[in-house]
């Protein structure tokens, strides 16, 4: 992990309070509580600010005319076809210190956790429950899990570097490739794409929701 000086630590704390603060207050302000207690089955809203890994531009958009689930079954299908387009590419980065590289394994990341998160809100709503389904979900998960232990470390590799800590940079950049290895090694010996196919035909019948 990343061990920060006390004024640094107060500095982030004292962010995150004030992040905190204003989500406080726009929550109270938007008063979720009545909204979600006059849902209109008519009426479809867009978030102005919706992450690329939710609903992307120019993507299928969500449908009135399908039950919830239904359309968490079609976002669920965008996510895994950009899983699979992005494993390739981080597969063949060779390392993974630079900014870009990182980005694109924060964005391969992000992509599963989104999918996963998913899976863990609507349970098996989403899929059918078969062994293989199960299977392959925790492949996905474990793959996220791993990625954001070795994020951690790249963290603490990039917070060295800043600090000039030339010593600590030495022994995360061989850290990082040596993690970096086994875990390409991992994600080539699952086969993601196939993974991401499989899970794509075992979504439950439209009829079961």
């Amino acid at each position: 992990g990343v061990n920060y000086t006390r004024d640094e630590l107060d500095a982030r704390r004292a962010r995150v309070a004030a992040w905190y603060g204003k989500l406080q207050a726009r929550d109270a302000a938007r008063n979720y509580t009545a909204f979600f207690s006059t849902v209109d089955s008519r009426r479809l809203y867009s978030h102005d600010k919706s992450s690329r890994f939710f609903w992307p531009p120019g993507s299928v958009l969500a449908s009135s005319l399908l039950s919830g689930y239904a359309n968490v079954q079609r976002l669920a299908d965008l996510q895994l076809s950009l899983v699979a387009a992005l494993n390739g590419e981080v597969l063949e980065m060779p390392a993974l210190l630079t900014e870009e590289a990182h980005a694109l394994f924060h964005d391969f990341r992000k992509a599963v956790r989104s999918l996963v998160d998913e899976v863990a809100v609507f349970q098996t709503g989403l899929f059918s429950p078969t062994a293989r389904n199960a299977q392959d979900l925790l492949v996905l998960s474990g793959l996220y899990v791993a990625y954001g232990d070795l994020n951690d470390v790249w963290n603490a590799y990039a917070y060295a570097l800043r600090h000039d800590d030339e010593a600590e940079v030495e022994a995360l950049e061989k850290q990082i490739h040596k993690a970096w290895k086994a875990l390409k090694d991992r994600q080539r010996a699952a086969l993601v794409p196939d993974v991401a196919h499989r899970l794509r035909e075992g979504m439950r019948p439209p009829c079961l929701l």
